[in-house]
């Protein structure tokens, strides 16, 4: 029966072996059709493999066969941030996305990032995605700007969990951390990263802390494949930052993931007791790559489009509510609009507890 065929493509996709899983969920959409779930788990499963277009193709058929399927509308809305597509514009999602694409910022390196000029875009795009869409659920935030390259973060976070190891390829992960003190600087960071010319196009991301052990509210991140570029990379943001936006914006250097750190507390300290990948954990990493097989060759492999997004300005939405919950009145610099996220409430009362 076709419940089988959908549980067991989900459970193959777990363990990262979408072409079985992909065979399945066809299974089941040639047993039933009208199943809105088959063809959301076949569009991420396409997405997966890299076969961007054909993911839109099912995420929209599932919406087609659900219009209330959150997961299908929020994998459709996370997909449109990697590819220009151009077709199905009768779906909403991809209406309002290539309208959003259509706004720019005006920002370059020398000038200051205006709240005027902040707050203009966002309204204009608000008016856009409130004249199309209704009650729209959205569970993001974080916003990246990625490259081609793919880091296998997902493996060595599992690595990670399950073992507590740290991955030998992450004794050379670095990353410049900024911390903005309001929601108002984290937006011109996040249009900053858009715009900024990185020798190596590292990816960065901008996102809200809602991790309920890990200090601090605002970030961003610029991922580092060594500490030498991570200290070329500070000295040229803090002078852009000082110039765009303002002086009084921290900026520094992380090694790694913070868990990391937290677990083996002279993993961070890099600056005057650099701990050594341990050796023996080397053992643990190739069991763990038996296990996974499918993992070491998995890429997310999602290079950004340049410009706003749909996903992007649902997720500013969501670090309003964030503002708003935290009192952090700079929300008013960029949207009066009272945005309500059940998923920011739930995890920050978390993070408060």
């Amino acid at each position: 029966s076709y419940p089988a065929y959908l549980n067991r493509g989900t459970a193959y996709c777990d363990i990262y072996d979408f072409q079985k899983g992909i065979a399945d969920y066809k299974k089941t959409i040639e047993l039933n059709p009208n199943l809105s779930e088959a063809y959301n788990n076949l569009g991420l499963a396409l997405q997966n493999i890299g076969k961007k277009n054909e993911s839109i193709e099912h995420f929209i058929k599932a919406l087609n066969y659900n219009s209330k399927n959150t997961n299908a509308s929020g994998n459709l809305i996370k997909v449109l941030t990697t590819v220009k597509y151009n077709k199905n514009q009768d779906n909403k999602y991809i209406y309002v996305n290539n309208k959003l694409q259509k706004l720019k910022f005006d920002c370059d390196s020398n000038t200051k990032i205006t709240d005027e000029n902040v707050k203009i875009i966002f309204e204009k795009a608000n008016k856009i995605i409130n004249n199309e869409l209704e009650n729209i659920i959205f569970h993001n935030y974080q916003i990246y700007r990625r490259n081609d390259k793919d880091l296998s973060c997902k493996r060595h976070t599992k690595i990670f969990d399950d073992d507590n190891v740290i991955p030998k390829n992450c004794f050379g992960c670095y990353k410049v951390i900024i911390e903005p003190k309001t929601l108002i600087e984290l937006v011109k960071i996040y249009i900053l990263f858009d715009y900024i010319k990185l020798e190596n196009n590292n990816i960065r991301k901008c996102l809200i802390e809602l991790r309920p052990n890990v200090e601090g509210t605002y970030k961003s991140l610029v991922y580092c494949s060594g500490l030498d570029e991570a200290e070329s990379i500070v000295k040229k943001l803090k002078v852009i930052i000082d110039k765009t936006i303002n002086e009084n914006i921290s900026i520094d250097i992380k090694r790694g993931c913070t868990e990391f750190g937290m677990a083996y507390p002279l993993y961070k300290d890099y600056k005057s007791n650099l701990m050594k990948y341990e050796e023996d954990w080397k053992e643990k990493e190739d069991l763990f790559d038996n296990k996974f097989p499918n993992l070491i060759d998995y890429k997310i492999n999602k290079e950004t489009i340049f410009g706003t997004t749909l996903c992007d300005i649902l997720t500013i939405r969501n670090w309003v509510c964030y503002a708003k919950l935290i009192g952090d009145k700079s929300y008013k610099m960029i949207s009066e609009d009272k945005f309500v996220s059940p998923f920011i409430e739930k995890k920050l009362s978390k993070k408060l507890n």
